[in-house]
């Protein structure tokens, strides 16, 4: 639908900040296994 925020939620329904990024150690750090969205994601 044109024009309509599309609001991206978890398995739960709690909805995500974001899709696209994840939480790193550092700037060019490795992936943080505490970014609940990302495992979700994963899953």
């Amino acid at each position: 639908m044109a024009g309509k925020l599309e609001i991206l939620t978890a398995t739960g329904g709690k909805a995500a900040a974001d899709g696209r990024n994840s939480i790193t150690a550092g700037p060019r750090g490795p992936l943080v296994m505490l970014d609940d969205d990302l495992l979700e994601k994963l899953a």
